[in-house]
C-alpha cells in the first residue's frame, strides 16, 4: 500500500486521482481484515490458559485451597498515594500536610 504524492491541479484531476487511491487503499484493509479472526475468547493472566479469567482460575483456587499462602498483596488499611505507604489516606498524608498549606476558615 502506498499513496502516491501527485501534484492537484486547477482540473481538480489530482483530486479524484487522490480519492480513487484512497478508496483502494479501503478496499486493500478490508481484504487485509477478511482474513484474520476476531478473538473473543477469555484468557487468564494467571496460568496463560484459555476458557476462564484470573478471578476464576482454577489452578490458583487449587492452589489457595492447600493450604499455601496467597502470594498476591492484601490490603492493610487505608493507602497513601503521595508517600506510598499504608496507614493513611492521602488527604491525611503528614507530607501534603507538612509542604501544602490549607486555608482554614
Amino acid at each position: 500500500m502506498k499513496l502516491e504524492a501527485l501534484l492537484i491541479d486547477e482540473t481538480s484531476v489530482g483530486m479524484v486521482n487522490i480519492q480513487n487511491q484512497l478508496a483502494n487503499l479501503t478496499l486493500q484493509l478490508h481484504d487485509m481484515k477478511k482474513g484474520k479472526e476476531v478473538r473473543e475468547e477469555v484468557w487468564c493472566t494467571r496460568c496463560r490458559t484459555e476458557g476462564h479469567s484470573k478471578e476464576h482460575c482454577p489452578i490458583f483456587v487449587e492452589y489457595l485451597e492447600s493450604g499455601a499462602p496467597n502470594p498476591l498483596p492484601q490490603a492493610r488499611g487505608p493507602w497513601c498515594e503521595i508517600c506510598k505507604v499504608n496507614g493513611h489516606r492521602s488527604q491525611e498524608c503528614p507530607l501534603l500536610q507538612k509542604y501544602v498549606q490549607t486555608s482554614k476558615k
